[in-house]
């Protein structure tokens, strides 16, 4: 007859197996279990090194993306051989120092890794996490070009979010309105962070940005844009709704990213001298991704639809009433408009004093090569030749001047378009050339520029 055994009586027998098995294993030492030493590590001050572009120390805000080794050199401050060291590939998220730090860096955690199997912890302290937000207190290392620290000079902040509602002045849905209410309008791609400011609602985070495309305005090379929200206290602040500003990996989707390339549609804050990003979500785009420059990203700004849509929007904008009434309607198309007009007033201006100094230096020339003031005659060639330099210094308004002797002779007009620095001079050599004047022309002046001093010269 078979004996049925109960579930429970089962259960006591696996679990009995189990601890068996482990404990032969163990003995055996076929397995074996991590084993963790604490111990302590005197703190290590940093001393400033020649060469390291981050001065004495760094203090900054990072996420740790992973840990990437787990080296053991000789350490420099200390001199102790092997000291555990971890080292991990972080983020920043914030910048506490003066200098510009890169957006991603090394950074090595001394006092903790392992070594020969054993997890050697310094202080009680642990391994960083990946995906984890710490701020860190680190010395740059020169040779290993790594940030480290010491196991007390790291907090860990974590990382959430906080929504700013934004109230709007306007229906920024309405491309002609946003167009309207913008001072520039670009296509960016983002250089780095340059900082972070507290506005009163929450903190912006400033970028550098170097300019690729202008739909509205002329901003040339790299500006300073301000993105409203971003990292304060380990918290992120994002602006608007329908913004997926975390992504699973932890991954920060909201600010701006370094590399990327944006459709960028600012207000020029004047005081701060940087160009506020509308947080409005169709006053922003993602063009691409890609870390490309040069025309190839030019072609991709240039070809993008969201980016023809708001050219085209361009005039027919809806300016702000407040910006009318104040006289900030920077960029306005009806300004840019007005100024293309003055612009092709004085294009045509200078077009016509140009005209005017080719006919007298036609007329001048055509006088060298008559014959009458050429030909061999007891007269003085200037005699000869006075109606028509009458006619052509009709022209001009200015000083001219002839002398002749001999067969030698020359004659000097200032020019309409220079009249204060600019004479065209001829002479029966066959020379045609313009002669330099001090500013204040005087007939004396004139004259002397006909004569070497000898004869009727241009000189």
């Amino acid at each position: 007859m078979a004996i049925k055994m109960s579930s429970k009586k089962n259960k006591y027998i696996f679990l009995g197996t189990l601890i068996f098995l482990v404990i032969l294993g163990l003995h055996a030492n076929l397995i074996k279990l991590p084993i963790t030493k604490s111990y302590l590590l005197p703190t290590i001050d940093w001393a400033p090194e020649a060469k390291s572009p981050y001065g004495f120390s760094a203090r900054f805000r990072a996420k740790v993306i992973k840990k990437v080794g787990n080296e053991h050199p000789r350490h420099l401050l200390s001199g102790v051989e092997g000291i555990p060291q971890t080292q991990y590939e972080v983020e920043l998220i914030q910048n506490y120092n003066t200098s510009k730090l890169p957006q991603k860096m090394i950074v090595n955690q001394i006092g903790l890794g392992y070594k020969n199997g054993i997890l050697y912890s310094a202080q009680g302290s642990s391994l960083l996490q990946p995906g984890e937000v710490y701020d860190f207190h680190a010395g740059y290392r020169v040779l290993e070009k790594w940030f480290e620290f010491n196991p007390n000079d790291i907090k860990l902040i974590g990382e959430s979010t906080r929504s700013i509602e934004p109230i709007y002045v306007a229906d920024f849905s309405n491309d002609e309105v946003l167009v309207g209410a913008s001072h520039n309008i670009f296509v960016g791609k983002i250089v780095g962070q340059a900082g972070s400011k507290e506005r009163g609602i929450g903190p912006e985070t400033q970028l550098q940005v170097e300019v690729i495309e202008n739909i509205k305005g002329k901003l040339e090379g790299q500006v300073t844009v301000s993105q409203q929200g971003g990292y304060k206290d380990g918290i992120l602040y994002v602006v608007g709704e329908g913004r997926d500003a975390l992504k699973k990996d932890g991954e920060n989707s909201f600010l701006l990213k370094e590399g990327s390339t944006y459709l960028l549609a600012t207000r020029y804050n004047e005081k701060e001298n940087w160009h506020t990003l509308n947080s409005f979500p169709s006053a922003s785009k993602l063009i691409t991704s890609k870390n490309i420059s040069g025309k190839e990203l030019r072609n991709i700004a240039r070809s993008d639809p969201r980016v023809n849509q708001l050219k085209q929007a361009y005039p027919y904008e809806v300016l702000l009433e407040a910006d009318i009434k104040s006289g900030k309607t920077l960029n306005s198309y009806k300004s840019l408009v007005e100024s293309m007009k003055a612009r092709h007033v004085a294009e045509n201006q200078a077009v016509e004093l140009i005209g005017v100094d080719v006919s007298i230096k036609a007329s001048l020339e055509s006088l060298q090569a008559n014959s009458e003031i050429m030909g061999s005659s007891s007269t003085s060639k200037c005699d000869l030749a006075s109606n028509s330099i009458k006619e052509i210094t009709e022209i001009s308004k200015g000083f001219s001047s002839c002398m002749s002797g001999g067969e030698f002779w020359a004659v000097a007009i200032q020019l309409k378009e220079n009249p204060t620095m600019e004479v065209w001079c001829v002479d029966s050599s066959g020379q045609s050339k313009k002669e330099t004047l001090d500013g204040t022309p005087s007939q004396k002046e004139i004259d002397a520029l006909v004569t070497d001093g000898k004869i009727a010269k241009c000189d």
